[in-house]
């Protein structure tokens, strides 16, 4: 009993090297049998396995979130930018406008006193 530590974490090790497709492979084809020792850790293994594996999923679709909050954020902050730019915008075009209007009517005034002058 003592030496049978060694023996399973020996076994691991092999199942380690055939991974998670080969094992699962060897399992349906009978390779240890149908229910020893070797057959329940290598279901055992398969476990720990799936379990590290949907752990990192989770951690992934954790990212992923994060990943599309920020982007959410970034995106929010990029709209009022737009908003902002807009608003100067029309302000620019306003003044130009009103500079425009004010042009004109500084062109008619001295066009009126240059007709004032001529009679």
């Amino acid at each position: 009993m003592g030496n049978q530590a060694p023996v399973t974490e020996q076994f691991f090790a092999e199942l380690d090297q055939l991974g998670v497709a080969q094992v699962r492979d060897q399992l349906a084809a009978g390779a240890w049998g149908k229910s020893g020792r070797r057959v329940k850790l290598a279901k055992l293994w398969l476990e720990d396995q799936d379990r590290a594996e949907a752990a990192a999923h989770a951690e992934i679709a954790r990212g992923s979130q994060h990943a599309a909050n920020r982007s959410a954020d970034a995106a929010e902050r990029s709209a009022d930018t737009a908003d902002a730019a807009y608003a100067m915008a029309r302000d620019a075009n306003f003044r130009a406008a009103l500079a425009i209007a004010l042009a004109a009517a500084a062109l008619v005034v001295q066009v009126a006193l240059a007709w004032l002058r001529l009679s």
